[in-house]
């Protein structure tokens, strides 16, 4: 095998492996309240939960009232359907690495540059061989693999688990892949290393998030993880772009979509990434404000 056909595996395997992991957190504890809402309108129902899409193996059985929601549900509502998202296609590759001699040297600051360095050498993936990812993949890349060293699997992703589980339900994309592709796709070079550079100084507390998200999650305490995920916008306002675009635009499109399906019969079961059913201008939010019977569970 060349060196080149090398590096094309190697993409290809981080791709699928780096999708697989978007936007939040899932755990499973027996609690008053679980990371679960009810929403009613006159004739149908909607089960919405808030996941992460990497958990860990041993996080399983979830709590019997997610479960039993899923089993009353005849439809089962995702972000997007990842068994059919074409995650290997060489057009999506073409869109995370930059073509020809270029690299992400001529996209970013110095101080982003040597900070990338060194926490990628430190992660033992050498930087020389990720310079041709573009600033908004690395930044995922590093959460990924902080989260992957704590136990977290994509394997083990709520998402992938309930589509195992789904024979005979319809499944319905909130969005699609490359919806949320064309989101990476449109984001400046100044707006990818605001994203890049937050996330490289984030790994240092990830330990510290994920047990301040796991046990959030598993109490319903959906104060605390609005606070962990929105505070960081009154510490930073360069971020506050990132997140209209990231969630809040998003949270939108996806309440308006999920309002459709209330407005018709039937039981739905919905699983979106947790930060998006917390706090103002969440989905919760916007469904409520809408009129509809909102009850976390």
């Amino acid at each position: 095998m060349t060196n080149q056909a090398r590096r094309n595996l190697f993409l290809r395997c981080f791709v699928a492996a780096i999708f697989f992991y978007l936007f939040s957190l899932n755990a499973a504890c027996a609690s008053d309240k679980v990371f679960m809402w009810k929403v009613e309108s006159g004739q149908a129902t909607a089960y919405i939960l808030g996941t992460v899409h990497m958990m860990k193996k041993d996080m399983y059985p979830l709590d019997s009232r997610i479960e039993e929601a899923f089993k009353r549900s005849g439809a089962y509502a995702i972000e997007f359907n990842i068994n059919d998202a074409g995650l290997l296609r060489n057009d999506i590759v073409s869109d995370m690495v930059y073509s020809g001699d270029d690299n992400i040297a001529n996209h970013i600051s110095r101080e982003t540059l040597d900070l990338a360095r060194r926490k990628f050498d430190g992660a033992g993936l050498p930087f020389d061989l990720m310079s041709k990812f573009k600033p908004w993949f690395l930044a995922m890349s590093i959460e990924l693999l902080e989260y992957q060293k704590l136990g977290f699997d994509p394997q083990y992703g709520i998402d992938k688990y309930f589509l195992q589980k789904a024979d005979g339900k319809k499944i319905i994309e909130l969005e699609s892949f490359d919806s949320q592709l064309g989101l990476f796709r449109a984001m400046s070079d100044s707006d990818q290393e605001v994203f890049l550079a937050y996330s490289l100084k984030e790994v240092d507390d990830a330990k510290k998030n994920a047990d301040i998200l796991l046990r959030a999650w598993s109490h319903g305490d959906v104060r605390a993880i609005e606070n962990l995920m929105f505070d960081r916008i009154r510490d930073d306002p360069r971020l506050s772009r990132l997140y209209e675009s990231l969630f809040f635009e998003r949270n939108r499109n996806m309440a308006e979509k999920i309002a459709g399906m209330l407005s018709g019969r039937g039981t739905y079961f919905v699983a979106v990434g947790a930060g998006h059913l917390a706090g103002r201008k969440s989905i919760i939010d916007i469904l409520s404000r809408k009129g509809f019977s909102v009850r976390q569970q």
